[in-house]
């Protein structure tokens, strides 16, 4: 059903990339859909090296898979944003958010190490 000049069931919000050190306390991807209602709302992911990826969020309510990991809010109705909790270089991949109508939108999230040089110095 087109209203206007959008069509109902478009993503109006969509989750950008970020780069976040290793240890950042939490990453929010946003995700919204026209259609009113957060339970249109879906969330995947695809980690560095895997092949298949994994559902997060079906209506935007959390799998039982990871629930120590990430947490969704949907704050206003068609809205639903994925934190990521403390994040560290396991987390870095493709986050995929989709609504019912069969919309996507990802975002890659890379998670930079941290690298420490340690100097040996000799004392003559």
């Amino acid at each position: 059903m087109i209203v206007g000049s959008q069509v109902e069931g478009a993503l109006t919000v969509v989750p950008e990339n970020k780069a976040v050190s290793n240890g950042t306390q939490s990453v929010v991807l946003r995700c919204q859909s026209n259609y009113g209602i957060s339970s249109v709302i879906g969330w995947r992911r695809k980690l560095v090296g895997e092949i298949n990826g994994s559902k997060l969020a079906v209506s935007c309510d959390q799998l039982q898979l990871f629930p120590s990991v990430y947490g969704f809010t949907s704050g206003v109705p068609g809205q639903c944003d994925l934190t990521i909790n403390t994040v560290d270089t396991s987390l870095t991949g493709i986050y995929t958010c989709s609504e019912q109508e069969g919309q996507t939108a990802s975002a890659y999230v890379t998670v930079i190490g941290q690298l420490f040089n340690m100097l040996l110095y000799t004392v003559s």
